[in-house]
Order: structure tokens, then sequence, then C-alpha cells
């Protein structure tokens, strides 16, 4: 999980003029525009949208170094767990026809036991003996360049209670959904976003060069922080924008 604030929009890719409608169809104010782009090769229905998230994806891991574990097409950023993973892409518009893509993550879903997640190879440790059942979610590729803090807090609220929505829907009622990250987020996150994280692992080196914890997220009480009647509005459909944020209102750009 990565979020850059260094670079910000440096880093996110600019949409061709015709996504505007696709994102935001008649509403002409809204700032932000989030869509759940669907598991797995579902994602490529959109195909402006997917490659504007895999181009953001590797500008943001190119620029910090981590492109190592990854396979390179044309300035995206792909790997081998994209085919069970949710996406999700948040696009902002800086003005009428100017948009970028500005942050996304993707939850991975256990389909097998022959098929273990990132997190339980990564820290065998934590899971020999104990491994995930099938279903269970790994969250990563959590980036966002936004530069306005408060924004970037619904950045990832939407994102993140989006996610845990659509995933509900797919594997069934659960709990706790699992990453990898940088020890400079586990504050961040409960703090920031309101999601209660627990370190289950010290770090370790992993596959992109750094040394990383693995937490284990609370996803019910998050739910609770998000706030149920705002949760109950969420249905994530695949395609469709939820919009937020008035262009009008915007002062940081």
């Amino acid at each position: 999980m990565r979020i850059d604030r260094n670079l910000a929009y440096t880093l996110a890719p600019k949409a061709p003029a015709h996504v505007e409608s696709q994102v935001f169809a008649d509403d002409t104010t809204s700032e932000f525009g989030l869509v759940m782009l669907g598991m797995g090769e579902e994602r490529w229905q959109y195909p402006d949208l997917a490659n504007l998230w895999h181009e953001l994806r590797h500008n943001v891991y190119d620029a910090h170094d981590y492109l190592g574990h990854s396979t390179i097409e044309d300035g995206r950023e792909f790997d081998d767990d994209d085919d069970r993973a949710i996406h999700l892409l948040v696009m902002k518009r800086l003005r009428p026809q100017e948009l970028i893509a500005i942050a996304g993550m993707r939850c991975m879903i256990k389909e097998s036991m022959e098929r273990p997640l990132p997190i339980e190879q990564y820290f065998s440790h934590v899971f020999d003996g104990a491994p995930l059942p099938v279903g269970g979610i790994e969250t990563s590729r959590l980036i966002s360049v936004e530069l306005h803090l408060a924004k970037q807090r619904l950045i990832l609220q939407h994102l993140f209670a989006t996610a845990y929505a659509d995933a509900l829907g797919r594997v069934g009622e659960f709990r706790y959904s699992y990453g990898v990250m940088g020890d400079d987020l586990e504050s961040t996150l409960p703090r920031f976003v309101g999601l209660p994280i627990t370190r289950i692992s010290d770090e370790v080196p992993v596959p992109y060069g750094t040394e990383d914890i693995a937490i284990q997220a609370d996803m019910a009480t998050f739910r609770k922080n998000y706030g149920e009647e705002a949760f109950g509005q969420l249905s994530p459909i695949m395609g469709q924008a939820y919009r937020w944020g008035s262009i009008a209102e915007a002062s940081d750009v």
C-alpha cells in the first residue's frame, strides 16, 4: 500500500476527453468519481479506465523503484494477481474536459487453497499451519496522489468502503482483510481513515525491494466508523461511478 503526496499530480495520468462522460455522465459539477472496474478480466470492459489504472500504478511504482516484481507493458504495471482482484479507480476532474486518475486499489480474493495470497507467501511464518481460507481478502495497490488532506481522507474511505461492499457480495460475510505495507501507514490508516488495523508480523523483505509489515484490518468496525447509513447507500455496480465534491469549490488546483 502506498500513499504518495510528494510527487502528487505529476504521477497522475491524464484521461482522454471522452472519459469524462463515461465517469460523470450528465453531472457537470462533481470533482471525484470512483469506478468499480470489476473482478479480474472484467476491468477490460472499460479499457480507457483500466489502462489509466495500470498507468497510475506504473507511475507511482516506478517513482519509488518498486517495479522489480512487475510486468511492464507500454507504461502500465501488471502482475500475476490482477486476475483474482477487484479493481477500483478514482478519477479527479480538475476542470471541465480535464480529468486525471488520482487513486485506486485492488482487493485480491483467495480462490483455492493451492494458490495462497501474496501475504501468505511473504509472511509464511505467520500463516504456516493456519492459512487463510478460500474467500480470504488481501488489499493491495492502494495508491493515492491527492494533495488535499481532507479530500485524501474521503478518497481512501470511499475506496475501502466500496471494496468491502463489493467483496461482501462475492464471498459473503467476513470481518477481516489483510495487507502488506510500510510501517508508516500503521498509525495513518486508523487515525486518518478510521480503519482499525493490527500488526501480525514485523518487517520482512518483500519482492518490491522494501521491508514491510503484515496487517489485519477490521472491516466490520471500519463499516461502523464509515457509517451504516452511508454504507447502506453503497451499491457497487461495475462501470458506474460514485461521485462527490464540487469543482466549483475546489481550491487546491
